[in-house]
């Protein structure tokens, strides 16, 4: 019989102190604060709750939906 070795619960791999972003900070705030910390998630908080969390992948989608083509071109140029 073969024996499995145990799987560790999620709290011995977590970020033990993550970052957060604030429900009201703008786009340019909170991609730059992952950009620093070299994180591609990041909780967001209201009133010291998680009350939801960001990707890379929604900040750029959030991008493409509302700015023109010119200025996504200008902010993916900067990256």
């Amino acid at each position: 019989m073969k024996k499995y070795k145990k799987i560790p619960q999620v709290g011995a791999v977590m970020t033990p102190f993550p970052h957060f972003a604030d429900t009201d900070a703008g786009v340019a705030e909170v991609e730059r604060l992952m950009d620093k910390h070299q994180i591609r998630h990041i909780p967001v908080q209201q009133d010291g709750r998680v009350v939801g969390i960001v990707s890379e992948r929604d900040l750029h989608h959030l991008v493409d939906r509302f700015l023109p083509k010119t200025d996504k071109v200008r902010i993916r140029a900067r990256d």
